[in-house]
Order: structure tokens, then C-alpha cells, then sequence
């Protein structure tokens, strides 16, 4: 059964993006960094909102408002195309972890795989290109592809459900045994709620 999609003026999205095979490329801060930015600028200018985020290692949350001439799924198309195209470049470079940055602690992760087991938890190699490659794409230029093509919306009509996704969002670093509190964890939105530095300014709720 095909998925509808609501595209109403100032609707709201609870938005799941995976990184292709699961690799957990945003545990390099660098390439969360390039997300962010990529977010900040067509959120400028295109007027989408963004009400909430977090960036885990293999896979990103957003609470996002389309607008009256942006659908949800251009919102994303653009983004993973052009946060795509820049991650590549970084990866190019073949920088090693010095260079990217980490997110989370080796250690921490370690911790993180005995109480919760995620798969990607066994294999914290630097990020590389190659990681990404792929053969018989669709479109004949593509050779790389950072995301999974399709990604999860599910809409958001009342308070409730807002403050419930916003929660999630924020206590998921948490439930992943990768912070012991939501303000420990830096590519959030909670610290833009409750204090402390922001990483990127979030719209405020109405």
C-alpha cells in the first residue's frame, strides 16, 4: 500500500533518516557538522521549520514543518543530496580520527554494546568513501550513496504527539547507553530547550 504524504502549510513531520548499511558515519563530529550546516542553510532559504533533532551515529531524527511551496519530501531530497555531496568530499580527503573528530568515546561505545548490542557497535573503523560505493544504481552518475533512499515521516497533528516525538528525540542518546543524561549528548536539540550551548538554533514552539 502506497504511503500518502500530508503537505499542509506549517504541518509537522516526525522525520527518520538511516545512513546507508547502517554505518555509523556520524560518530565522526565533522560529518555532523556538514548535516547541521546543510540543514541551517536550506532552512534559511526556504522557511521550513525545524522544532527538533538529534544526529545518532547511523541514523538522524527531525522534527520538521514543510511549507506552503516545499513539500516534506523535497525538504529531504535536498538535504541528503547536497549533505551527501559534501560528506563525500570530506571523506575524500581520507581523513583519519584526529582530523574528523569524535562524537563518542571508543570506550563509551564499548560500554554502550554491552547493554544494548547494536550492530554497528562492532565496527568503528574510520569513515571512508569506499564504505559507500555501489554498483547498478538507478541512475547511472551515482557510484556513492551515504543514505537509504527512502526515509520514515510519520505526521505530527496534536501538542501531544509533538511533546512525546520531542521527547524521544532527546532521550535517545540515553536509551542507546551513549550519554547518561540528554544534555550530555552535543548533536541535539535539547540544550537548545533547556540551556547551556546550542550546536544549531532550533524554531520555537508556537
Amino acid at each position: 500500500m502506497l504511503k500518502l504524504r500530508i503537505n499542509l502549510p506549517a504541518h509537522l513531520h516526525f522525520v527518520t533518516t538511516n545512513i546507508h548499511n547502517r554505518i555509523p558515519l556520524f560518530l565522526a563530529e565533522r560529518c555532523c557538522q556538514v548535516l547541521l550546516s546543510n540543514i541551517d542553510f536550506y532552512r534559511g532559504k526556504h522557511g521550513f521549520k525545524l522544532i527538533g533533532y538529534v544526529i545518532m551515529p547511523e541514523h538522524v531524527h527531525r522534527l520538521l514543518g514543510n511549507t506552503e511551496h516545499l513539500t516534506i519530501s523535497k525538504t529531504m531530497q535536498l538535504i541528503k543530496y547536497h549533505t551527501a555531496k559534501d560528506i563525500l568530499a570530506v571523506l575524500a580527503q581520507r581523513p583519519n580520527w584526529d582530523q574528523l573528530g569524535r562524537v563518542i568515546s571508543r570506550e563509551r561505545i564499548e560500554r554502550a554494546r554491552r547493554t544494548v548490542g547494536k550492530a554497528w557497535m562492532t565496527d568503528l573503523r574510520t569513515p571512508r568513501s569506499e564504505m559507500f560505493q555501489i554498483e547498478n544504481h538507478p541512475s547511472e552518475k551515482a557510484t556513492h550513496e551515504i543514505w537509504q533512499e527512502s526515509f520514515y515521516d510519520l505526521s505530527v497533528y496534536s501538542e501531544k504527539k509533538l511533546v512525546e516525538k520531542l521527547d524521544y528525540i532527546h532521550n535517545n542518546p540515553v536509551r542507546w547507553d551513549l550519554a547518561d543524561s540528554p544534555d550530555q549528548y552535543k548533536f541535539s536539540s535539547f540544550r537548545n530547550y533547556f540551556g547551556g550551548e546550542t550546536v544549531l538554533t532550533t524554531d520555537e514552539l508556537e
